[in-house]
């Protein structure tokens, strides 16, 4: 079995699309606790289904630490001013182009685990966008 002091968290990541404001949240829905004694960063790779191409964004740099369960991050696109503040980046992070059915959301974790020789990066979960309404 693995040496679970050297192993990367275990994380239940659930995601909620909301197609028409184009807005995926993010929530840690179980498992460890991601704290900065081994977690450098957790980030979210969004891939755009139609042309292939990732954007990086970052949920928790080291000062943010730590993520734990109930713990959320809105992912938003360029589509609507949900907040009719003229600025139509409402989420925590945005990426730069439609959020639609099809992309992907991973998120990525960056650490090192007690007693482990060196920094890993493991992806704790992906959530694949469906067609779904808030």
């Amino acid at each position: 079995g693995a040496d679970l002091r050297t192993s990367a968290p275990s994380v239940t990541i659930d995601g909620e699309f909301d197609a028409e404001a184009g807005v995926v949240t993010l929530t840690h829905a179980g498992g460890d606790r991601l704290t900065d004694t081994s977690t450098h960063a957790v980030e979210i790779v969004v891939t755009d289904a139609d042309r292939n191409r990732s954007t990086t964004l970052t949920w928790a740099g080291a000062d943010q630490l730590p993520v734990d369960s109930g713990d959320t991050v809105v992912v938003d696109d360029p589509r609507v001013d949900a907040d009719g503040d003229g600025n139509y980046l409402d989420g925590d992070v945005s990426v730069g182009f439609f959020l639609d059915s099809g992309d992907t959301v991973a998120v990525r974790w960056t650490g090192r685990p007690l007693g482990a020789p060196d920094e890993r990066t493991t992806t704790l979960g992906t959530v694949t966008l469906g067609n779904e309404t808030g």
